[in-house]
């Protein structure tokens, strides 16, 4: 009795930095209105609770083989690894964004822009722990896809 199968499961990107969400807030399904309440609340455990059910569904045995199912759950590392930053969790943080790189490269390939946004959380995070080379080896490899996806020029 596993209240998460058969749950739809709806994620999108959010800057949880700035806190800024979808705009229509009140069309959002309720786990993740209740995920935007915690993250407004600094609840971050309550916030990562909630990710981690839509994690549980997303890797469900009925969503095996589904492409967007794998590209959610890159999104979901992505952001509960996030959440643990804000919660001080570090530790914890580090590994959600290498598995985030790991199935973002794979569903969506090696050069995706979606893939360098995670590659620098990672490499953020290699810094603040003095792991410098492996910082700017990830930092090299996100600059490698901006520049391929925007060009030399581009702000990004």
């Amino acid at each position: 009795d596993d209240p998460s199968i058969g749950m739809e499961v709806q994620s999108i990107p959010m800057d949880i930095y700035s806190n800024t969400f979808a705009n229509d807030y009140q069309v959002l399904p309720k786990n993740l209105k209740s995920i935007i309440t915690h993250l407004q609340t600094n609840d971050y455990t309550a916030a990562n609770q909630e990710f981690e059910t839509i994690l549980k569904s997303i890797r469900s045995p009925k969503n095996i083989g589904n492409s967007d199912m794998r590209n959610m759950e890159g999104i979901t590392l992505h952001n509960m690894a996030v959440v643990n930053l804000l919660a001080g969790k570090y530790d914890v943080a580090l590994p959600l964004f290498q598995d985030a790189v790991r199935i973002k490269k794979a569903f969506l390939g090696y050069d995706h822009p979606e893939v360098a946004v995670s590659l620098d959380e990672t490499g953020i995070q290699l810094f603040a722990q003095e792991q410098f080379q492996q910082a700017l080896q990830v930092f090299e490899e996100a600059l490698t896809i901006r520049i391929k996806t925007y060009g030399p020029d581009h702000p990004k």
